[in-house]
């Protein structure tokens, strides 16, 4: 399957960077803001943590898996 990657890191506006993962089948990136909408719109995420946060003591949807 042929699959398209775009990295747009600190390019958009807060209301681009929302449109575009509205409408993206997946979401890579920090465990932030952007990463929430990602999960709240129902797209199937993959977050990065760093720092002192344990992600298997958060709370996820069912969209996002913990590796």
């Amino acid at each position: 399957k042929d699959v398209e990657i775009i990295d747009l890191s600190g390019k958009l506006s807060i209301n681009n960077a929302l449109e575009i993962i509205t409408q993206s089948s997946f979401y890579i990136g920090a465990n932030n803001g952007l990463a929430n909408i990602a999960q709240m719109v129902g797209v199937n995420s993959l977050l990065l943590f760093n720092g002192p946060e344990k992600p298997v003591k958060r709370k996820f949807s069912e969209f996002t898996k913990i590796l």
